[in-house]
């Protein structure tokens, strides 16, 4: 296909793109680019994927912006969360899941943040590991970070700030060192911002701050005392 630049992208009729909806949060696969998206590429071996050096990153709390910023989701009872798990894992499945998250490992709105967790491991947390562990047996070169600091400077006001923790895209003001319009950085803030540019200025150059994603399931914390990890999810 030939590559549709602005200018004529711009001119197609609104119609002719299709009528399909909905948010896309991945790679699109367009067929000029990608014949295939990542993950399905590493599904079937492609090795073409090893051609490319990989740095995947989530954070530690994904799913919280969007269960906090839905009412019943955010209010849901303990019966609530078990209906909600039953129709994602099935009747069956669902005490051996249900256990691994314990209520009781959780402080301010235990359903909702139990949930929020659930959908983070289900929806992101878990399938970038297994795409690390994918691509690094093709033979990529793959690193894996986990970002883990709880801003300072968010953007949500301090009340509400502990039920959202390490949320969806807060990360991004500290990739750029600009903070959100609601606040100013802390030097905490500062520091991680430095901290992160580092790693990504790098690794852009060939030079990772830590060991690649291999067999040892190895991940790097961001946080204000960088740590490793072993990747949880097999």
């Amino acid at each position: 296909a030939e590559y549709m630049g602005t200018a004529l992208l711009t001119a197609v009729p609104l119609a002719a793109l299709g009528s399909n909806v909905g948010a896309s949060y991945g790679p699109v696969t367009d067929g000029y680019e990608l014949s295939q998206s990542p993950s399905a590429m590493l599904g079937t071996g492609n090795v073409s994927v090893a051609l490319v050096p990989l740095m995947l990153g989530t954070n530690a709390n994904e799913m919280t912006l969007f269960v906090f910023t839905n009412a019943s989701e955010a209010r849901m009872s303990p019966a609530e969360l078990e209906q909600a798990v039953v129709g994602m894992f099935g009747a069956a499945l669902a005490p051996a899941v249900l256990a691994q998250y314990p209520l009781s490992g959780f402080a301010l709105a235990p359903p909702a943040e139990a949930w929020a967790a659930i959908l983070s491991d289900v929806v992101i947390k878990c399938p970038v590991w297994f795409d690390a562990a994918a691509a690094a047996a093709l033979g990529a070169s793959v690193h894996r970070y986990s970002f883990e600091y709880v801003p300072e400077c968010g953007l949500f006001p301090p009340a509400a700030a502990p039920y959202f923790g390490v949320y969806h895209f807060s990360e991004i003001p500290y990739v750029f060192a600009v903070p959100p319009s609601t606040c100013q950085f802390t030097a905490n803030d500062t520091a991680i911002a430095l901290m992160f540019q580092g790693i990504w200025g790098r690794w852009a150059h060939g030079v990772a701050s830590w060991p690649a994603y291999d067999d040892h399931r190895l991940t790097y914390v961001i946080d204000t005392t960088p740590a490793e990890k072993i990747s949880p999810c097999t």
